[in-house]
């Protein structure tokens, strides 16, 4: 995956998020080079959107992002946490690897 081609679908994933309308970041989800940790596209796409419903993203103006880190044996993942101002934990969080081909993404209920 080219450096550009990421950087683009990991904004797409964050201006989706923070203003709660997944539709942004469906024209990214569909392309080769995006796999996801679910069965498919469509039911990662619908489980994405059935978060951000839950969570009123599109209803809350505050939203924000933080990067992190995180290890799991010997991999290395970038995670991506989207919080808001008036809960302590995140209300979304992905786990991102990129691979030299692929961004893979997996995104954690809770």
């Amino acid at each position: 995956m080219k450096s550009k081609t990421y950087k683009k679908t990991l904004e797409a994933l964050i201006k989706s998020a923070i203003y709660g309308n997944a539709k942004i970041f469906f024209p990214f989800l569909k392309k080769e080079d995006v796999s996801v940790t679910m069965y498919n596209k469509v039911q990662f796409y619908n489980f994405y959107k059935q978060m951000i419903s839950c969570n009123n993203l599109n209803i809350r103006k505050d939203n924000y992002y933080k990067w992190g880190r995180l290890k799991i044996g010997y991999k290395n993942y970038l995670t991506l946490k989207i919080f808001n101002n008036t809960y302590k934990y995140p209300l979304l969080t992905f786990i991102i690897e990129k691979t030299n081909s692929q961004l893979i993404l997996k995104l954690m209920p809770f």
